[in-house]
């Protein structure tokens, strides 16, 4: 990699591995190239070894992609050259027309469906309570899944195959493969929910404007950056969080938490239901916003990179 860089000469190389800052400060040749540390990752994950590390004494500017994560940063760590960079949808879920006549409803276009496509990791195991439960309110309903070992690279994880093979024995709840990004959009466009109880503290989370942009109604955890990237639209549960340093918090998905995620998503099901204006509408502004907030992050770089 270094030979490559030193080949190249560029002016700037960003990078995305705490550890490489150290590496390249003293092996890349040019020393007027510029060194910018993209952290996509809260500061929580691995939180000790960003602490101990002097990675952030050898970049020129480093990349957050929210303010709560570069807040979280702030907490513990001096920081000097940063860059505030929210992530941008990807062209395919930007140009997507989940609805072509804006004068026709969205929501009849929907199913009473239920989509999760993050890491399996991130809060797929709540779904062994949350939806049985909303089953028994909504007997139609169903649960998708796109999300997968093979796509993660994680096929040999006894405890995530096992939860697969419980999910998969739920009546309505469909396990598929990993899909193309086209076909994925096409059956986001369909879904009334994304449903997202994560454990986890997002930084940004790319899935939930992307399920935003095709017009699901976002319910998930008020953790991290996901509530201020959102903000104003989905509904955000809080959980209890007794010690920030131990991440995950596994421990803070109690059956309280679980009954707010499925009330809340009722309420959003019997507006759906009901064939809500109030709701169409509001997942049509929603679209509107979150593509038009998160439309270019490149045009914004090249602002800050001199």
């Amino acid at each position: 990699m270094i030979n490559i860089i030193n080949n190249i000469n560029p002016d700037y190389v960003i990078y995305n591995f705490i550890n490489l800052s150290e590496i390249l400060r003293f092996n890349v040749v040019n020393k007027n190239t510029k060194l910018f540390m993209y952290e996509h990752l809260t500061i929580y994950s691995n939180f000790d070894s960003k602490i101990k590390s002097n990675y952030k004494d050898h970049y020129d500017k480093l990349i957050f992609v929210s303010e709560n994560q570069y807040n979280d940063y702030n907490n513990y760590l001096e920081l000097n050259r940063t860059i505030i960079l929210n992530n941008s949808l990807s062209p395919l879920f930007y140009y997507n027309k989940c609805i072509n006549n804006y004068d026709s409803s969205l929501i009849n276009k929907k199913k009473l469906n239920i989509i999760y496509i993050s890491n399996p990791q991130r809060g797929l195991e709540c779904f062994k309570y949350i939806f049985p439960l909303l089953k028994n309110k909504y007997p139609n309903i169903s649960l998708d899944i796109y999300s997968s070992l093979e796509l993660y690279d994680i096929k040999d994880n006894d405890y995530l195959n096992k939860l697969y093979e419980d999910l998969k024995n739920i009546e309505n709840v469909n396990y598929n493969k990993p899909v193309s990004q086209i076909e994925l959009i096409n059956k986001m466009n369909e879904s009334l929910l994304f449903i997202y109880p994560t454990f986890i503290v997002e930084s940004f989370c790319n899935s939930m404007i992307e399920a935003m942009s095709c017009g699901c109604y976002v319910v998930a955890t008020n953790l991290g950056a996901l509530k201020s990237v959102a903000h104003p639209y989905g509904t955000f549960v809080d959980i209890n969080i007794g010690n920030k340093l131990n991440h995950p918090y596994y421990e803070s998905i109690t059956n309280k938490y679980i009954n707010n995620i499925v009330n809340e998503s009722s309420k959003i099901i019997d507006l759906y239901l009901n064939n809500s204006l109030k709701l169409d509408n509001y997942l049509k502004n929603q679209i509107n916003f979150v593509k038009k907030k998160y439309k270019n992050t490149l045009d914004n770089l090249l602002k800050h990179i001199d």
